[in-house]
């Protein structure tokens, strides 16, 4: 079977901190997550070899606040092009 997929990883909010930035002069949420932790699905070593990518090739970053927002959308895109909602799975995974 030839079947698209994409994971997420997701962040509770209790993970970040709230930090003043120097040279921004402004507070903000932070949470650093090391490199490492994606080795096992992150094959890139550097920016310069991720834009060396086409632009379909290339990873991306999303953040989604409103998560059950985030998947009703995701189901109502499916359903426009004509995928059933059976056929859509959302499941958190579990290493």
């Amino acid at each position: 079977m030839d079947l698209r997929c994409f994971c997420l990883f997701g962040l509770y909010n209790t993970y970040f901190e709230y930090r003043y930035f120097h040279e921004t002069n402004k507070c903000t949420n932070v949470f650093y997550v090391k490199l490492d932790y994606f080795r096992d699905f992150y094959k890139y070593k550097s920016r310069d070899e991720i834009n060396q990518l086409s632009d379909e090739e290339q990873p991306v970053f999303i953040i989604v606040k409103i998560q059950n927002k985030f998947f009703e959308r995701l189901h109502s895109h499916f359903e426009k092009i004509r995928i059933s909602r059976n056929d859509i799975l959302i499941k958190p995974i579990e290493y």
